[in-house]
């Protein structure tokens, strides 16, 4: 079970990653697959599904996948 401190420090890991990827694209960079972000990406993705649950909005894995964040 996550404690309330172990959700506010994956929050704010969630809220630096999505910040400095939306200065990125704010600066002009393109995201693409594979690129030298995507484990950035990854890593947001895992977060938030950790947080908010599988079936969130926010949890944005492909369902089509082996339906974890890990796989």
């Amino acid at each position: 079970m996550m404690t309330e401190i172990d959700k506010n420090e994956i929050i704010s890991r969630i809220l630096k990653i999505a910040r400095e990827e939306t200065t990125l694209v704010f600066n002009g960079y393109k995201p693409s697959t594979n690129d030298e972000h995507q484990e950035d990406r990854n890593q947001l993705t895992m977060l938030r599904c950790m947080v908010y649950g599988y079936n969130s909005n926010l949890c944005r894995i492909k369902k089509e996948s082996h339906g974890t964040p890990f796989s």
